[in-house]
């Protein structure tokens, strides 16, 4: 056939069983009320990378907080405790933070972590035209941390119990989508 008409082949890659916890930031906090509430009352269902790949549970979004990192340092881990009788007290889990700013003072025990590693996305997109999608990088910060195990709050019911747990313990208010 001709380039025209032979078949495309592309390689896409695909998580399974994946959880996110994000903390979306601005010094706009009007923008920051009106995304969230967008985000409560989505027009069209939200996606993960396509429309066929939804979220399986639900969106839990809290109200804007002053300390963000805080949070995400403390917030029980979407993740089985390592051992077979549950984590001892100094048993710790790496865990990614990934960020488009620099995570100059991330730190999960108060001592230096490990040199942040700045690398790109090629993500960025600049054409939705179907036949001239284009995108550019941008910078995506990396630093691993070890947080204790003991966060570790294994998946499903039990995850979102502790979750609920956390959020009302530190008085964030709580709506889902």
């Amino acid at each position: 056939r001709s380039g025209e008409t032979t078949t495309l082949l592309s390689h896409r890659y695909y998580l399974q069983d994946a959880a996110f916890t994000l903390a979306v930031t601005s010094e706009d906090t009007t923008l920051l009320h009106k995304s969230a509430e967008k985000l409560r009352r989505p027009r069209w269902a939200p996606y993960l990378g396509r429309r066929s790949c939804p979220p399986s549970g639900p969106l839990i979004l809290t109200t804007v907080t002053a300390t963000p990192v805080e949070h995400l340092l403390k917030l029980p881990l979407t993740r089985p405790a390592p051992g077979r009788n549950g984590p001892s007290q100094e048993a710790t889990v790496p865990v990614e933070f990934a960020s488009d700013l620099p995570l100059d003072g991330l730190s999960a025990d108060g001592r230096s972590p490990a040199d942040p590693i700045l690398g790109e996305a090629q993500d960025e997109p600049l054409s939705f035209t179907p036949l001239d999608r284009r995108y550019r990088a941008r910078p995506v910060h990396r630093i691993t941390l070890r947080l204790p195990a003991t966060q570790c709050a294994g998946y499903g019911t039990q995850y979102l119990t502790r979750l609920s747990s956390y959020l009302a313990d530190h008085q964030l208010e709580v709506s889902s989508s």
